[in-house]
């Protein structure tokens, strides 16, 4: 039996012995926990290679992703850039070398998501229509996904806006 916000004690003698038990309250929550690194190293295509250093006359620049989530910064090495994105490449890190895994335009915003795809974290971008002109610019949310050779889009959600 339990109390709303209190907790359960409970006393039993048997032949002269005491034993005890207590019991949380049926509100406590468990401690979050952070996502598990995939149980196994993912398989990666290529060789390994030294990830390039951004070219600064593009005004690219490089980006710390963990897309195989084992705790390693991975690279988004930005080459060209102009102000609605870059192209840049995606590399998985193993020790002093990378592996490429794709090659895509990346606007300015771009997060990685929970799901996994062959073993590497999905990637997010948002590409918008620079329209100064209007209340809230159209806009593409693009989903790629690694399968199990290099990233692709697999989804993509268009947003009309407001003219």
């Amino acid at each position: 039996m339990s109390w709303p916000g209190r907790n359960l004690f409970v006393l039993i003698i048997l032949g002269g012995s005491v034993a005890t038990a207590a019991a949380k309250p049926a509100s406590a929550k468990p401690a979050p926990t952070k996502p598990a690194p995939p149980a196994k190293p993912v398989a990666l295509p290529g060789a390994c290679v030294p990830v390039p250093t951004p070219d600064p006359t593009y005004k690219g620049g490089l980006d710390d992703l963990d897309l195989d989530g084992d705790g390693t910064a991975d690279a988004l090495v930005e080459t060209l850039c102009t102000e609605m994105g870059c192209d840049a490449v995606l590399y998985v890190r193993r020790g002093t070398c990378g592996h490429k895994v794709g090659a895509m335009f990346v606007p300015n915003q771009h997060r990685l998501l929970a799901h996994r795809s062959h073993g590497l974290h999905d990637l997010q971008v948002e590409d918008g229509e620079h329209d100064d002109t209007a209340e809230e610019p159209a806009s593409d949310t693009i989903t790629y996904g690694f399968d199990g050779a290099r990233y692709r889009e697999v989804a993509r959600k268009h947003n009309p806006g407001k003219p």
